[in-house]
């Protein structure tokens, strides 16, 4: 079905479309999930842009799935780099598919799954005028060692303890594979003491060295840690550094993916998702920073924002979305674009280059969603929601 209505939309036959959308309406009822689909099939590449536009124009103001088209607008606005753009509509997004929420009472998938990434997306986006009431302190990487030579690829990751235990020894093992073995930087929020152990027995070998760090903060802090430390890092080492999630294993050297970053003159480099969803247009888990001031800018407001919207409430998206406003706004830079490369260019996808561990789906949930019923959520009067209840 939604094979159908990705061809009626491209063929611009709204009635055809609307007669698709009120048949599941009155059949199955996943009229969400239906439509979802159709407009992330149109947005995720150039050539459907057209097609998604009209139907958008063609549908009334009142159009109870409206939310759904705003949220696709938004996937474009993301790749436009119009964050203004991008707020607005992610806001609208969310409110207008809140409201509509009896329409989506059969459609269990959109309201336990795309709704509250809808609300979650939207709380998170802020504009360059982001101006919080409080903020954490930036985080010091300490103690830090002498960097190894100039020419030595550098791999930065964070964790916390529970996650170190977890997925270090896979980790640190598939950068070892290689030969010359690029030096890792690993930053552990509130290590356990088998993980201080294990670092105990590494330090001094100068191909990792750790820096710690003690809070009480959540699993979307620890999260996104390497980014409250990358800057630091960054006039610490003194060289682009490949920034990573801790639960993957390389497939192939960090250094050929800094060569692919540099050669393609990048601020910052990265693996696009193959979703368009504005939360993973700059994926976060594998990235290049470059030695430059873009990618300064782009780790220092990423870490301001993510300072900030851990105290307002903690989601699990958070890093991503701060990347991906942090990436809009250096793009923006008048004195200096940043110049942003994505690195499936070079080598068709992220998994040419990373695997994820096998993990505990416990591991990974932590504060992700919302409750699986109705969304208990109010909206200001700037439209960002208010989220009353977290899973």
């Amino acid at each position: 079905m939604t094979a159908a209505l990705v061809e009626a939309l491209r063929a611009r036959d709204g009635a055809r479309a609307m007669a698709l959308l009120e048949r599941r309406l009155d059949g199955p009822g996943d009229v969400g999930s239906l439509l979802l689909g159709a407009v992330e099939a149109l947005v995720a590449g150039d050539g459907d842009r057209d097609a998604f536009t009209a139907f958008c124009a063609a549908c009334p103001d009142d159009f109870g799935l409206r939310g759904i088209l705003e949220y696709g607008q938004a996937c474009l606005a993301v790749r436009d780099g119009d964050l203004a753009a991008v707020v607005r509509l992610l806001r609208d997004a969310a409110r207008h598919a809140v409201q509509a929420q009896d329409l989506f009472v059969r459609d269990r998938g959109f309201l336990t799954g795309a709704l509250p990434i809808f609300v979650q997306q939207a709380f998170l986006a802020e504009g360059a005028d982001y101006a919080p009431s409080a903020c954490l302190p930036p985080p010091v990487p300490a103690p830090l060692a002498a960097p190894p030579p100039a020419g030595v690829p550098v791999v930065v990751a964070a964790c916390n303890g529970a996650y170190f235990d977890l997925f270090f020894a896979a980790f640190h093992a598939s950068l070892g594979q290689w030969d010359p073995a690029p030096a890792l930087h690993l930053h552990v929020v509130n290590p356990t003491a088998a993980g201080e152990a294990a670092m105990a027995a590494l330090d001094g070998d100068g191909a990792v060295a750790f820096t710690r760090e003690a809070s009480d903060q959540g699993a979307p802090y620890f999260a996104g840690a390497r980014f409250l430390v990358l800057e630091a890092l960054l006039d610490h080492y003194r060289r682009p550094l490949v920034v990573s999630d801790i639960d993957v294993e390389f497939r192939r050297p960090p250094g050929e993916v800094l060569a692919a970053a540099a050669a393609a003159g990048a601020d910052l480099a990265y693996f696009a998702a193959p979703s368009p969803s504005p939360s993973l247009t700059y994926h976060a888990q594998l990235t290049v920073f470059a030695d430059s001031t873009p990618a300064r800018r782009i780790a220092r407001e990423t870490s301001a924002y993510l300072r900030a919207k851990v105290l307002e409430k903690p989601v699990w998206t958070v890093d991503q979305v701060g990347l991906m406003r942090a990436v809009l706004m250096a793009r923006a830079d008048p004195a200096r674009p940043a110049r942003i490369h994505d690195l499936n260019q070079d080598f068709g996808h992220i998994g040419a280059v990373q695997e994820v561990q096998d993990m505990p789906l416990a591991a990974k949930r932590n504060l992700r969603g919302l409750d699986d019923g109705r969304l208990r959520v109010t909206f200001d009067d700037q439209g960002k929601p208010l989220i009353q209840s977290v899973a």
